[in-house]
């Protein structure tokens, strides 16, 4: 039976500029959705992540059924993924979520309280980002020179930094501009689900979690790996975007959870 990789991208992050990484988990198919949240049919304000996993569920409408399909998903991605598995799932044979932004019940009490108050981006760090975050530059050469200096950048493979750059930006009128609109991504942190889906999941599932723990703490993945049935819990050595970071240790651990023959569906 063929296998096709469904991505899910993080958030902010266009799927192509995960390119690096699609090349290196070669010769597997990979489809995704370009940019979750910029779908016309999503209405906004967002009120829910609802939209993002209706965008996942038709892109795979699109494709033969006849497929092994594997749900790969990043951050904000990894949750659109494992939610849309909840949603439909006979459509996935294996999943294998990065990063994904789940928590302690505390944490989520606290994060639910925040959006309430709208003080989401004094609670998320990557809201607040987003928020100052420049959207509009001269050039390509004026946005990589400035952005290539930044801590963040600095840990990105060349060639997936190189792939950010070609892919993260677009033409407008006499600049450029980010790909990705900055209201659409502080929507979706400020609509992250408070949520966590606990029922069985019947297919085997792999979790990569960064051992810098800049997302999900020590706290969060004990209680998780407590709390998720059936799931594999996975140190990797790297920071929250080790998929840009470390894009062929990525896809050779991505082939490795793909290549053990000793998980068995339930």
């Amino acid at each position: 039976m063929k296998l096709a990789i469904q991505f899910s991208h993080g958030n902010g992050f266009p799927a192509p500029t995960y390119q690096t990484l699609f090349d290196y988990l070669a010769p597997y198919e990979i489809r995704y959705v370009r940019r979750f949240g910029h779908d016309d049919r999503a209405h906004y304000p967002l009120r829910d992540w609802n939209p993002l996993v209706n965008q996942l569920l038709d892109s795979m409408n699109a494709h033969p059924s006849n497929v092994f399909c594997v749900g790969l998903g990043h951050s904000v991605g990894a949750a659109i993924t494992l939610a849309a598995y909840f949603r439909r799932p006979r459509a996935f044979q294996h999943l294998i979520l990065m990063e994904p932004p789940f928590f302690h019940p505390i944490k989520r009490a606290c994060i639910r309280m925040a959006s309430h108050l709208g003080l989401t981006q004094y609670i998320i760090p990557p809201a607040r980002k987003t928020i100052r975050r420049r959207a509009y530059w001269h050039s390509t050469q004026e946005a990589k020179q400035s952005l290539q200096r930044k801590a963040f950048f600095k840990k990105f493979h060349k060639k997936a930094f190189d792939d950010y750059i070609r892919e993260g930006f677009t033409q407008y009128q006499n600049q450029i501009k980010l790909v990705f609109s900055k209201q659409i991504e502080y929507q979706i942190y400020k609509t992250l689900p408070f949520a966590l889906q606990t029922a069985p999941i019947r297919i085997p599932c792999d979790y990569l979690y960064s051992t810098q723990y800049e997302v999900a703490s020590r706290t969060d993945i004990r209680y998780l790996s407590k709390r998720l049935s059936n799931v594999r819990f996975i140190p990797f050595h790297g920071s929250h975007m080790f998929p840009m970071e470390k894009p062929e240790q990525t896809a050779n651990c991505i082939k490795h959870l793909l290549d053990d023959k000793r998980r068995k569906t339930i």
